[in-house]
């Protein structure tokens, strides 16, 4: 998974450890270590606020490999009202439903394309 590898690069970029990189989201540094460590899945509310505090489309964190030149070399201004060590936003903007939404049609489209991918290998597989 992309995003595990993508939250290190951004925290060593920040020159933050895990603890004061959890505290910008209102999580422990054992939440950060569960999300570097293995597959899985931060809160949309940390993605959300972690993509406007770096300026990178979730989809990106998601999908791609960043590099250190993709990242900013400290957190955006979040201008939300959210105090860094504050509690992860609890209402959810209607920017933020949009950028839901198109991960969620990244999701689906991902989705399709495994199922096809299955569908495409099981017929060679009958076909011998």
């Amino acid at each position: 998974m992309k995003l595990r590898e993508n939250l290190k690069k951004i925290r060593k970029a920040w020159n933050v450890n895990q603890d004061e990189f959890g505290r910008y989201f209102g999580l422990t540094r054992n939440n950060i270590s569960s999300y570097e460590k293995s597959d899985v899945m931060p809160p949309m509310e940390m993605l959300l606020k972690l993509e406007r505090m770096s300026g990178v489309p979730i989809s990106r964190w998601m999908e791609e490999e960043l590099e250190p030149r993709d990242l900013p070399a400290q957190p955006i201004e979040d201008n939300t009202g959210s105090e860094p060590d504050g509690p992860a936003y609890e209402k959810v903007k209607r920017e933020d439903l949009t950028d839901l939404l198109k991960l969620i049609d990244v999701v689906v489209e991902l989705t399709e394309e495994v199922k096809d991918l299955k569908d495409r290998v099981q017929y060679l597989e009958e076909r011998g």
